[in-house]
């Protein structure tokens, strides 16, 4: 009996560890490029309610893109989302502008498959924000204030055809901001 519950056990994992890479390609590495072509949404949360953009604030946003895989991604063909989530834990200045140090997560919703990523990101602030208009709120942040400076994330594969891979990706300022994600299938043969 206890050899039937042990066998049983490996085999269940077996097919779990099967179950899990389902989806997956054997493919060692890809190479995506996003370009994040519209801002849809955001929201500003003054943690300590001092009515600054500071430190421990946070921003939320949502933002339409679009990705290819072989090529320049174009945003006349979107194809899929970012949500990202910042925590203000640092101010710093970046060629005489005010740029604040931050905590970054989020998460692309691609036909791939979807793929999380982890930073240290940047963000800029408008003029509004700075005279005091940083109440918690719905805000429509700019492309530029959530992208202005060059930054490396780690990215994460879950699902579709990016399921088991990791990797790094490039976020880059620019019209439009672009991010360049190099992956690698841990699971390869």
């Amino acid at each position: 009996m206890r050899r039937s519950r042990s066998v049983f056990a490996l085999s269940s994992l077996v097919l779990a560890a099967g179950c899990s890479s389902q989806g997956s390609d054997s493919t060692k590495t890809k190479t995506i490029d996003v370009a994040f072509c519209e801002s849809l949404s955001g929201t500003f949360v003054d943690l300590n309610e001092d009515g600054q953009f500071d430190i421990g604030d946070s921003a939320i946003y949502k933002i339409k893109v679009a990705s290819s895989l072989d090529g320049q991604a174009n945003c006349k063909s979107t194809n899929g989302t970012f949500y990202g989530l910042e925590e203000i834990v640092d101010q710093r200045l970046i060629d005489g502008e005010k740029v604040f140090l931050t905590n970054a997560q989020g998460t692309f919703m691609l036909p791939e498959g979807n793929l999380q990523t982890r930073a240290t990101g940047h963000l800029m602030v408008g003029i509004a924000m700075e005279q005091g208009d940083a109440q918690s709120a719905g805000k429509r942040f700019t492309l530029g204030d959530l992208f202005p400076a060059e930054h490396d994330a780690t990215v994460f594969g879950q699902g579709g055809t990016v399921n088991g891979y990791v990797g790094v990706a490039k976020f880059m300022p620019g019209i439009p901001p672009r991010a360049q994600l190099s992956l690698f299938n841990r699971f390869a043969p």
